[in-house]
């Protein structure tokens, strides 16, 4: 890569997206666990890359469990949430004292282990708030916190993966990087072109060895990859949280430039970045933080959840759910577990008559995850056949049915937890061309995770072809009916 002017890195920061269900969870354990005590709580949050002009962080009612299977740690990330007793405290606090308190408390914490379990723990965040229950009003402020007074600078000019490797190590460094990723679940990682290796950080960085972190790396040869599913020029917040990380535990690299690479939605069109690491203060003690979230005005000021027209009614339409529920099993089997029917996670593989009928049947009895997998539109000959559509669906080149059958389902119940996902099955018989290898390689990794993420799948489209993979996928994960998983 040549070299060029330098410039100024700029970061995008993320935008928080808080869940009803959050609310409903808050108000429980405030109510009757915690009553009073307002100490710092750990919390977790989901990294969305749906928006792909900036990375979302979502939390609802899950984000209070304390253990995340394997398979989750990459999506998850870790933060900390202060709830006070009064809305004159949530007011009054000196909010640069707030995140400057909690962030050294949370990166002392993490330093004083001899390395990192994760390289996602590197991705923090906090959420302040206040909750009057009698109103049924939340103020809250997410930060996502930073080292503040550290400048980046990178090259002016940055380029695209497949515009710096050849495509021999192109080749390469994608089969590495699909066998790292069945393997761990980590963010960050490093690539080494001359070896054509895949390392963890962790395997590289021990906190009580700070001058010889990265003292044995070709700096030349040494990609720093991180995931950034942005499609914007700069790079999003967490490759400048990895950085103040990078600057406090790897001395060595002060002055240095290093090869980063923001792993976006296709690693084609993967960026690499050439950043200089300033040399400053590592002194935990002297460091200021910055990352209160701006509104959509892009002013710092605190959110508001009001709750007070959504949350009853809701918390009565469940109920009467249940009861309704409850009175047809007493009815017609009194021997059903609506416990399980309620738990399990329901895949429906089209979403037209078949999918329609079957996701409101389940919604009938209780069913709380219900997700979607369609290619197709929702046509003009749809909506009178197809109970979940209507005709301004159908318009204007028709909407994607997955997603909006998913979108209809959280319309009847609010509740429920359901989720379109638009994936062209690949299917015996239907040649692939080369232009096409990435993308049926991507819907199959997409089908298979949602097989194995769900309990009862759906066999729902119109052609034997393409049920065949889904049911074998289903027989390889071992999706046994819902009597033997649950005995």
């Amino acid at each position: 890569m040549e070299s060029g002017k330098e410039r100024q890195l700029k970061f995008v920061p993320p935008k928080s997206f808080v869940h009803q269900s959050f609310w409903y969870k808050l108000a429980d354990i405030k109510l009757n666990i915690d009553k009073l005590q307002d100490s710092p709580k750990e919390v977790y949050a989901e990294k969305n890359y749906t928006e792909y002009s900036r990375l979302l962080i979502e939390v609802d009612c899950t984000a209070f469990n304390r253990e995340l299977s394997t398979s989750s740690k990459n999506s998850k990330c870790k933060g900390i949430l202060l709830n006070t007793n009064t809305i004159e405290e949530f007011r009054s606090k000196d909010k640069n004292d707030l995140i400057k308190r909690l962030s050294d408390d949370y990166f002392n914490q993490l330093l004083s282990k001899d390395k990192l379990e994760s390289s996602s723990e590197l991705f923090f965040f906090l959420l302040f708030s206040f909750a009057d229950f009698k109103a049924h009003k939340y103020y809250y402020w997410f930060a996502f916190p930073a080292f503040r007074d550290i400048i980046y600078k990178c090259r002016s000019e940055c380029k695209s993966v497949s515009s710096i490797f050849s495509q021999d190590l192109l080749e390469k460094f994608e089969l590495q990087l699909c066998t790292f990723r069945n393997k761990f679940s980590e963010p960050v990682f490093i690539f080494d072109s001359k070896s054509d290796i895949i390392l963890k950080l962790s395997d590289l960085i021990h906190h009580d060895k700070k001058d010889e972190n990265f003292k044995d790396l070709d700096l030349t040869s040494t990609y720093i990859c991180c995931d950034d599913r942005s499609v914007d020029q700069n790079p999003c917040w967490l490759l400048r949280q990895l950085l103040g990380y990078l600057v406090y535990v790897c001395p060595l690299l002060a002055n240095k430039e290093i090869k980063c690479i923001c792993l976006r939605q296709k690693l084609q069109t993967s960026v690499v970045l050439l950043i200089i690491i300033p040399s400053t203060e590592t002194n935990i003690e002297h460091i200021l933080w910055t990352g209160w979230e701006a509104n959509k005005n892009g002013k710092l000021v605190p959110q508001l959840a009001d709750m007070s027209k959504v949350m009853d009614p809701e918390i009565l339409a469940e109920k009467s759910i249940s009861l309704n529920l409850t009175l047809m099993k007493w009815r017609l089997l009194p021997s059903l577990n609506i416990e399980i029917i309620n738990q399990m996670k329901y895949l429906l593989l089209g979403a037209g008559t078949l999918g329609c009928g079957v996701a409101r049947s389940l919604l009938a009895w209780g069913a709380q995850y219900i997700s979607f997998v369609d290619c197709g539109k929702v046509s003009l000959s749809n909506p009178v056949r197809q109970s979940l559509y209507l005709y301004e669906d159908a318009i204007d080149g028709g909407k994607p049915k997955a997603l909006t059958a998913a979108k209809r389902l959280k319309q009847i119940n609010p509740c429920v937890l359901s989720t379109g996902h638009w994936l062209k099955i690949p299917m015996p018989g239907h040649p692939v061309g080369e232009s096409q290898f990435t993308e049926t390689n991507e819907a199959l990794e997409n089908l298979e995770n949602l097989i194995k993420e769900h309990d009862v799948i759906f066999l729902l489209t119109d052609s034997r072809e393409s049920r065949w993979l889904p049911t074998m996928l289903a027989a390889y994960h071992e999706k046994r009916s819902p009597v033997q998983r649950y005995g």
